[in-house]
């Protein structure tokens, strides 16, 4: 049994109760409420969580947010070296999560600069049933080393959260999907089929370190054999005051590219980074 002292126990139906103590026994939580000798005694599966945040219990927002910086050694369609830029960052509030990401890349390619290879995705879920949700995402993306103006990506999803705690963090959704590449120099493309995000980190090494992995997939069932796929595969070691480094791998895949493009684009990445 493990004792220890807590203030709120916030349950799944949204009430919410304050504690002197609780105690953790085999089938449940045995609780002893602010003021009363008499401990209540309930099962784990109708707890939401111990000790929620302000956000939690419907009071504001809680917003969350990495900006990284990094030097690449890239080959494929840029065959560069660059400085890069990338985001990720995260506005919750009662059972809503607002997430955007993107990245954003300043190229020196035989001495010539460029910012046109670009990409950033939003996804809006809500949590409707345990660790059940529903969510909706857009991404676009623009490359000109591949000849593409602009991918649209837009769709529907439905998704369950395996995992969601500092130390551990795992989702994954799927749903169908519309895409849409627009080319500079040939015909437009679209597709529909399913598309799935998966989402992981967790700490190792004494907590200390963090790995990652987040990828995105596309598969087109319309008369085509359209499949993209791409993955971020890290390590993040905290540094000070909100500073961190890391090393990432990243993956560009697109079974169907503009013509004379390449199917994959490779990229190793050390960033330094800031969160708060």
């Amino acid at each position: 049994m493990n004792r220890q002292r807590l203030r709120t126990v916030l349950m799944k139906d949204r009430t919410s109760m304050q504690v002197e103590s609780f105690i953790r026994v085999e089938d449940g939580l045995v609780l002893r409420p602010v003021g009363s000798a008499t401990p209540v005694t309930v099962p784990v599966a109708i707890v939401e969580v111990i000790e929620p945040e302000a956000w939690e219990l419907g009071q504001g927002h809680k917003f969350t947010g990495r900006v990284n910086i990094s030097i690449d050694n890239e080959s494929g369609n840029s065959e560069s070296n660059e400085f890069d830029l990338d985001f990720d960052m995260n506005n919750r509030w009662k059972k809503n999560s607002l997430r955007v990401f993107g990245q954003l890349e300043y190229d020196t390619t035989r001495g010539i600069k460029s910012t046109d290879n670009w990409s950033v995705m939003g996804a809006l879920d809500h949590t409707f049933k345990g660790k059940w949700y529903y969510a909706g995402a857009v991404m676009f993306k623009k490359d000109r080393f591949a000849d593409l103006n602009l991918r649209t990506l837009v769709g529907p999803g439905i998704g369950y959260r395996f995992f969601e705690s500092k130390p551990l963090n795992l989702k994954l959704e799927i749903g169908p999907y519309d895409l849409k590449d627009d080319f500079i120099d040939q015909p437009d493309e679209t597709f529909w089929g399913p598309a799935w995000f998966l989402d992981y980190d967790q700490k190792v090494w004494k907590k200390r370190l963090q790995i990652y992995h987040r990828q995105l997939g596309f598969q087109g069932v319309n008369d085509s054999g359209k499949f993209i796929w791409r993955s971020w595969t890290g390590v993040r070691l905290p540094l000070v005051a909100g500073l961190f480094g890391s090393l990432e791998y990243e993956i560009d895949y697109d079974s169907e590219p503009a013509v004379e493009a390449e199917t994959t684009d490779q990229t190793f990445k050390l960033k330094l980074g800031y969160k708060w």
